[in-house]
């Protein structure tokens, strides 16, 4: 994943295929730019912006870093968060149902 270079949306909107919207195109790139890995990629020390063909042109500013750190981190917490709490109602949906029993064991008590 590399972070694009400010201001690349005009140029990656002159390229989309004819058939391809200009919301469609938008949407594509805002979703690319808040992804999870795309957050990480901006993050990282020393990480460089590139353009269209995959040439690094400038590296990513020390602010822009620093605010996508705190991003990821909270991003990280919030996915922790829902883990934690998909497990506890999954462990609070199999106490419901309490303990089930073994078919065999069922079979063979009933003969």
């Amino acid at each position: 994943m590399r972070p694009f270079q400010v201001g690349l949306g005009p140029e990656i909107l002159a390229r989309c295929r004819p058939e391809v919207t200009v919301n469609v195109c938008e949407r594509a790139i805002r979703d690319y730019v808040r992804s999870f890995s795309y957050r990480h990629a901006v993050a990282q020390p020393g990480s460089m912006r590139y353009d269209l063909d995959g040439n690094p042109v400038e590296p990513v500013r020390e602010k822009d870093r620093h605010d996508m750190q705190r991003t990821y981190e909270v991003d990280q917490e919030r996915a922790r968060q829902r883990k934690a709490a998909a497990l506890a109602a999954a462990t609070a949906g199999a106490e419901a149902v309490g303990p089930v029993e073994d078919a065999a064991q069922s079979g063979a008590q009933g003969v």
